[in-house]
């Protein structure tokens, strides 16, 4: 293949890759994944982040608040509370069910209160799943790979936790249904 059709060639992929991008930045609705920790606080208030499972994670954005008579502190043995802490429990809020929340500072107990947290105090909510997708669909060498590979990426549906692999999976699916 000469230069010039090499070049026209990378262009075609370029073009493609662009259409796939845009086609799972709205599928996916990415443009609404909230960086954590990424809008202000009010003045006097701390940032908390709450960590759970899916299905908590899920029933609480239902609800639009943390219900403290949810919590039943049978983990360790502690106080019942909502626990949050200011970079995530568990670890980071990209890789793990966060509600992200904002609280006078006087209104907490080393991370903890006795009360709900409500709809207004709620700040965003993280789901590591689309924060893994949005990391692959905006980085073009992780999607491309994922374009090029399909079958194998597809291989990946049995895998059903907050994983990566789990995003590479969603991201292959999407681009399938994509031309169907």
């Amino acid at each position: 293949m000469n230069r010039i059709s090499k070049i026209i060639n990378e262009e075609i992929d370029k073009l493609s890759l662009d259409n796939i991008q845009q086609y799972l930045i709205k599928h996916f609705d990415l443009n609404n994944v909230i960086e954590p920790a990424s809008i202000p606080i009010e003045n006097g208030n701390i940032r908390l982040f709450h960590q759970t499972n899916k299905e908590n994670f899920e029933n609480i954005k239902k609800d639009g608040s943390i219900k403290i008579d949810k919590s039943t502190g049978k983990a360790m043995r502690e106080p019942i509370a909502i626990w949050g802490h200011e970079k995530g429990f568990y670890g980071s809020p990209k890789e793990h069910y966060s509600i992200e929340y904002q609280l006078p500072e006087n209104q907490q107990d080393v991370g903890r209160i006795y009360r709900d947290v409500r709809a207004d105090e709620i700040i965003a909510f993280h789901d590591p799943i689309l924060h893994y997708i949005k990391e692959y669909v905006l980085k073009k060498r992780y999607l491309s790979n994922i374009a090029d590979d399909l079958d194998f990426f597809l291989g990946f549906g049995k895998i059903r936790d907050n994983s990566r692999e789990y995003a590479m999976y969603l991201i292959a699916n999407a681009i399938t249904n994509m031309y169907e």
